[in-house]
C-alpha cells in the first residue's frame, strides 16, 4: 500500500475544508468525507496508525529473503504538513460523482478510480480520473473542471503504449501530494511476470494561493519509468511535494527504496536514496546535491561500520545493496533503470564506490578474514580511474596481517601430471610426501630427499559431485563473462550444463567505473566439500556452492578452519585440515597459506602461473601445478 494512502479522514477533511469560505464548506467538507470514507473501505486500513518516523541514510543488515521482484509504492515524507489525499475507486464506470451532481465518462471510456479537488482555486471542486478502454487494456488520465462540467474534459497524461499490452495485469493510483501537486502512476505486472512502474506529477497552476487571473488547466511536469528489477529484490518509490527553496511552488521528492538484493548476494535489509526535483519555469531541474550527499554518507558509514567487530560481518551485503541502488538510479553507472523526462539522473562524485568497496576489504581485516581483504584490494585495482590511496591503504593493513615472504622453489617435480579435472592430480600424504596422479599411475615424492617412484596409492577421483532430492550435481570449474561482467561457477545438474553466479566483490562495482573485461576461464581451488556443496576458492574469492532446487547456488564464506571436516585428496586444503593454499590470481605471483603459525603471501615468480596450489600439513611446504608441471616451494 501507498505511504499515500494512510490518510487520517478528519484531518483531511478540515484540511480541504478550511480552504474553502463558510458558505461552501459544508457541502465540500460532506463530499471530502464520503471519497476519504471510500477509500478506506476500498483499500482496507492496514497501515493506517502506522506512522512511524521516516529513517533515512540507513542500511539494515537483517537476513535475506527471497520474495519476488516487485515495486512498492509509497508517499515520502511531507514538512509542510500536507496531507495527501488519494483517488477513489469509481462505483460505476459510465459516471462519476462530483458535487452536485456527477461527471459522465468520455467517449469510449470508462472510469477507473477519479480524485475530487479544487484544482483552479474557484472554489468548485474538479475532478482528476484514470478512464479507460472497457478491455482494460488502455488507459489516461482525465481532467474535468467542476464548472465547466459539460465540456470535453483535458487528457493530462498518458501512460506509455508498452503498458497497455494484454499481458499486462495495471494497478492504476492516483493521489495529490501537495498543494499543486498531483501524482499520478501506473505500477503494470506484465508477460515476464516483472513490475513495470511509470508515474507522471501534474501541477496544479491555480491551487495553493495562486490567483484566480494566473489559473491554467493542470500540465504534466514530469514522466518517469522503474524499469523491472530481478528476483529477489523490491524496489519502492515515494513521493512527496514540497516547497524547497521558498518560491511558494511545490517541489518534488522521490524516494528510491530497495529492500533485498538479487542472486547471488541474497543481501536482505532495506536501503533508500532520495532524489529531489526543483519546480522552475522550464520544468524540473534535478537538485545535484542528492543522491550523491546521501550515497557518500553511506559509504563512509559502512567504512566505520567495518571497523567494528560487531558490524564487519554485515558489511558485504550492505555494500551489495548500496552498488546495487545506486546503480539503479545513477546514469553514469551503466545500467539505470530509473529514467525521467527531466534528463539522466547523475549522482556527481562516484568516489562512494571505491569507499565502500574499501569497506568490504577493511571489514575482512577487522574480522580475521584475510582472503576477503585481499579481494578486495583486486576489486579496488578494477575501477577506473584507480583509487589508489584506499589501495594502498588496505594493501598495507593485508601486509600487517598477512605478510609476504619470499618463496624458494626447491624441488621441480619430474614426473608428469594428468590433465584435467577439478581436484588437482597432486596431494600431500599423512608423512609429508608428495603424490603425483599421471596418465598411468601415481608417483610418490619423498618428502625428505625428493625422490620419485611408482607408489602404490590409488588414484582418486578429481570429480566434485553430489545428489540432492534425486538430482545429480558436479562442479566443472569457473569463468569470467563480459556481458554482463560477472564471475560464475561451470558445472553441470543431471548431466546437463549449468552457471552458478558467484557473490564477488569483483561483480559488485558497476559497469560505468570498471575497467575492460576480456573472458577467460579461471582457477577454481576447492577447499573442502560438505553436504550438499563444496566451499571453493576463486583466487582470493572463497565461495560457497550448493545445490539449490534444480541449480546451483552461492554464497561468500571464509576459509573453512580445522573444525571443518577432512578436506579430500588435490583440495587446496591439507587433508588433516591445518592449512590451506590460496593462489592469488594476476601478476601478485603469490600464494595465500593460512596455517597454525597464521597467514603469509608466499612469492616467487615461478609461482606466477601457478593455477592450484595444495599445502602439506601445517602449512610449511606447498606444491603447485604450473604450465611447466609441479614444483615444490617453501618460505625462504
Amino acid at each position: 500500500m501507498q505511504r499515500s494512502d494512510r490518510i487520517r479522514p478528519a484531518a483531511s477533511v478540515e484540511r480541504a475544508a478550511s480552504a474553502i469560505p463558510s458558505l461552501r464548506r459544508a457541502r465540500l467538507t460532506a463530499a471530502v468525507a464520503l471519497g476519504l470514507a471510500a477509500t478506506v473501505s476500498a483499500t482496507g486500513c492496514k497501515g493506517c496508525t502506522d506512522r512511524k518516523p521516516y529513517t533515512p541514510f540507513s542500511l539494515d543488515g537483517g537476513s535475506a529473503t527471497r520474495a519476488s521482484a516487485a515495486t512498492s509504492a509509497a508517499a515520502a515524507p511531507s514538512s509542510s504538513g500536507f496531507e495527501p489525499v488519494t483517488a477513489v475507486a469509481a462505483a460505476r464506470g459510465d459516471q462519476f460523482p462530483l458535487e452536485p451532481g456527477t461527471v459522465a465518462a468520455p467517449p469510449g471510456r470508462v472510469f477507473a478510480s477519479g480524485l475530487a479537488i479544487d484544482a483552479d482555486g474557484d472554489e468548485v471542486l474538479d475532478l482528476f480520473a484514470w478512464v479507460e478502454t472497457p478491455d482494460h487494456t488502455k488507459s489516461e488520465l482525465w481532467f474535468v473542471k467542476g464548472s465547466d462540467r459539460g465540456g470535453q474534459g483535458l487528457t493530462v497524461a498518458t501512460p506509455p503504449k508498452d503498458l497497455g499490452d494484454s499481458s499486462c495485469k495495471r494497478d492504476t493510483k492516483l493521489s495529490q501530494i501537495g498543494p499543486r501537486t498531483v501524482l499520478a502512476r501506473v505500477d503494470a505486472r506484465c508477460a515476464e511476470q516483472k513490475t513495470h512502474t511509470w508515474f507522471a506529477i501534474v501541477r496544479l497552476h491555480g491551487a495553493g494561493g495562486v490567483p484566480r487571473a494566473e489559473a491554467r488547466d493542470p500540465e504534466t511536469r514530469l514522466e518517469g519509468r522503474l524499469r523491472p528489477a530481478s528476483a529477489g529484490e523490491t524496489f519502492g518509490l515515494a513521493f512527496g511535494a514540497d516547497d524547497r527553496d521558498g518560491d511558494k511552488i511545490d517541489d518534488l521528492r522521490l524516494d528510491l527504496t530497495l529492500e533485498g538484493v538479487a542472486d547471488p548476494y541474497e543481501a536482505g535489509g532495506k536501503v533508500m536514496v532520495p532524489i529531489t526535483f526543483l519546480e522552475r519555469p522550464a520544468g524540473f531541474a534535478r537538485d545535484p546535491a542528492e543522491p550523491d550527499a546521501t550515497l557518500t554518507k553511506m559509504a563512509a558509514g559502512l567504512v566505520q561500520k567495518a571497523r567494528s567487530t560487531k558490524g564487519a560481518g554485515d558489511v558485504p551485503s550492505s555494500v551489495a545493496q548500496l552498488l546495487r541502488v545506486a546503480s539503479v538510479a545513477c546514469d553514469e553507472l551503466g545500467s539505470p533503470l530509473l529514467t525521467t523526462t527531466a534528463g539522466s539522473i547523475r549522482c556527481g562524485d562516484d568516489h562512494f564506490v571505491s569507499e565502500s568497496i574499501y569497506a568490504v576489504g577493511l571489514a575482512g581485516i577487522t574480522s580475521g578474514n584475510v582472503a576477503q581483504a585481499i579481494a578486495a584490494s583486486g576489486a579496488l585495482a578494477e575501477i577506473k580511474p584507480s583509487p589508489d590511496k584506499r589501495i594502498k591503504e588496505l594493501d598495507a593493513a593485508i601486509t600487517k596481517a598477512a605478510p609476504i615472504v619470499e618463496g624458494a622453489i626447491v624441488r621441480r617435480i619430474t614426473a608428469a601430471p594428468a590433465k584435467g579435472g577439478v581436484l588437482a592430480p597432486i596431494t600431500f600424504d599423512a608423512d609429508g610426501n608428495l603424490l603425483v596422479v599421471g596418465e598411468s599411475g601415481v608417483t610418490r615424492v619423498s618428502g625428505s630427499d625428493f625422490a620419485e617412484e611408482k607408489s602404490e596409492a590409488v588414484a582418486w577421483p578429481r570429480t566434485i559431485a553430489w545428489r540432492s532430492s534425486s538430482i545429480e550435481f558436479a562442479l566443472d570449474g569457473a569463468a569470467r563473462r563480459c556481458s554482463p561482467n560477472t564471475i560464475v561457477a561451470t558445472g553441470k545438474v543431471s548431466g546437463g550444463p549449468v552457471d552458478a553466479l558467484l557473490p564477488t566483490i569483483s561483480g559488485m562495482i558497476p559497469s560505468g567505473v570498471r575497467g575492460s573485461c576480456r573472458e577467460a576461464e579461471l582457477p577454481l581451488a576447492p577447499l573442502v566439500t560438505q553436504g550438499d556443496g563444496a566451499v571453493v576458492a576463486v583466487g582470493a574469492e572463497v565461495i560457497r556452492i550448493e545445490s539449490s532446487g534444480s541449480g546451483l547456488g552461492a554464497k561468500r564464506t571464509g576459509l573453512p578452519d580445522a573444525k571443518s571436516p577432512p578436506s579430500l585428496p588435490g583440495a587446496s586444503r591439507s587433508p588433516d585440515g591445518s592449512a590451506s593454499a590460496v593462489t592469488l590470481v594476476g601478476d601478485a605471483a603469490q600464494v595465500l597459506v593460512v596455517g597454525p603459525k597464521g597467514a603469509r603471501r608466499w612469492h616467487n615468480d615461478d609461482l606466477r602461473d601457478a593455477r592450484v596450489c595444495v599445502p602439506r600439513a601445517n602449512g610449511d611446504r606447498i606444491a603447485c601445478l604450473t604450465k611447466s608441471g609441479v614444483v615444490l616451494a617453501e618460505p625462504r
